[in-house]
């Protein structure tokens, strides 16, 4: 992307602010918000990798039960294809 800034002064001539266009406004928002989500995973991942490790999970089963009592319809597992 073009970036194409424009700079307010002040009567000292030094930078206080800058103008963007909308578009690489906006533009600049998403690359901050995918870099904030994609940090947020990895750490939720991390965080599974050491539950995982310490024992903490819970069978397929016993979610698919407590699910079920709630209402949640499951859909039967499909074979795999691959063989």
């Amino acid at each position: 992307m073009n970036i194409k800034e424009k700079y307010i002064v002040n009567e000292k001539g030094e930078r206080t602010s800058v103008v963007l266009d909308v578009k690489t406004y906006e533009w600049m928002l998403d690359i901050i918000d995918t870099y904030f989500c994609d940090r947020a995973a990895l750490k939720a991942a991390r965080t599974a990798q050491k539950e995982i490790a310490r024992g903490e999970t819970i069978p397929f089963e016993d979610v698919k039960r407590e699910l079920e009592k709630r209402g949640v319809k499951m859909n039967k597992r499909r074979k795999s294809r691959a063989a």
